[in-house]
């Protein structure tokens, strides 16, 4: 039994022995980052170059301005095929009137 201690730092003695080499550990760790965020800069460079969001847009139809309420509520002028709609927005969607190009405006 009184060798039971000197038993148990055998192991102890032997990892302690081992050189850790800390500075390659950081090294590769921050090589790993630099690549991960080369990837991510590289990813979004090229999204942004293939325009996903341009392709989803519509020639037709567009938002010209809003104004908001609140938080669920908001008014929007909307462009359709050179018309001009203003529409309320909230539960649901109302037209609220058609605007003309000099100003003037068809309520419903």
């Amino acid at each position: 039994m009184r060798f039971l201690p000197v038993l148990l730092l055998i192991p102890a003695e032997c990892y302690a022995s081992e050189k850790i080499d800390y500075v390659s550990y950081t090294l590769k760790a921050f090589g790993s980052l630099l690549v991960v965020l080369a990837l991510m800069f590289l990813a979004v460079y090229l999204l942004k170059r293939i325009n996903i969001a341009g392709r989803f847009k519509s020639r037709d139809m567009q938002i010209v301005d809003k104004l908001y309420i609140d938080n669920k509520h908001y008014i929007v002028m909307v462009k359709v095929r050179g018309r001009l709609f203003l529409l309320g927005v909230g539960e649901g969607i109302r037209k609220i009137a058609e605007l003309t190009v000099d100003g003037d405006e068809k309520s419903d």
